[in-house]
């Protein structure tokens, strides 16, 4: 049988959307042990041969409203009551854009149909493949979905992994928010960047690096942000972590 892959356009890395957004990657492996990432360009290219046991894969799109039929035809009954309820139609379209998505992805390495794919959510909503459906492959194969209003991103990789885009905005309650959420090592380097632009640029690194760690190990909002942080500047990386998930070397990070 024939599956049609989701009707949604692929971005390059280099397109331009005509607005700013900033994206981070986090993942459960040293960087000894896992490559760095590759993105997608071509959903229906991606199969079993494309798999690689230490890389993770990417895929970021732009979904249009007039994509949504098609988006709903490739994920699951209760995934379409969720995205009829979002009132507007953007949101509805990037919310089945990821769904849609992350479960091409999957379909193609786990030989089923997109609506096949057995997902659960973790005790802090994290989507899991199910392992009684899936078997061992359950266990070596993780995804993560992020999305924004005009925006998707999808990660597909070998260990527990998370994904997170934002648009770059300034917004008033910047300052309010970094202080309530940003351990001390990130928030003394912020609030001496006088520089406005810079300021908002560092602000979506420590957001976007914090979210994907949250989301990679599965506690989401219920881990404090403090209990992490990162550098300002330089390659993206742990200068500490609690110890349940440490030590910082367990991780590899990136920004995009």
């Amino acid at each position: 049988m024939i599956f049609h892959q989701p009707p949604v356009r692929t971005l390059r890395r280099s397109s331009d959307l005509g607005f700013r957004w900033c994206g981070a990657w986090a993942i459960d492996a040293s960087p000894r042990d896992v490559s760095r990432p590759v993105f997608l360009d071509d959903l229906g290219a991606f199969d079993r041969r494309c798999w690689v046991d230490n890389r993770l894969n990417i895929w970021l799109g732009a979904p249009r409203e007039d994509d949504l039929p098609g988006l709903l035809a490739g994920i699951a009954d209760c995934e379409r009551d969720d995205v009829t309820s979002l009132l507007h139609p953007a949101d509805r379209a990037v919310r089945a854009a990821g769904r849609g998505v992350a479960r091409w992805l999957l379909s193609r390495l786990l030989d089923c149909a997109p609506v096949d794919v057995a997902i659960f959510r973790g005790p802090h909503g994290k989507p899991l493949l199910d392992c009684k459906r899936h078997g061992l492959a359950a266990h070596s194969l993780h995804f993560n979905v992020s999305h924004v209003r005009g925006l998707v991103a999808v990660a597909i990789g070998p260990a527990p992994l998370g994904v997170d885009i934002e648009l770059v905005r300034t917004f008033p309650d910047m300052q309010l928010v970094a202080r309530q959420h940003f351990a001390p090592e990130m928030l003394g380097p912020w609030e001496a960047t006088m520089d406005q632009e810079e300021r908002t640029a560092h602000f979506y690194r420590f957001w976007t690096l914090g979210e994907a760690f949250i989301k990679a190990t599965g506690q989401g909002l219920s881990q404090n942000f403090r209990s992490f942080a990162f550098p300002a500047k330089g390659e993206p990386r742990l200068l500490r972590v609690d110890d349940r998930w440490g030590p910082p070397s367990r991780w590899s990070f990136g920004i995009f």
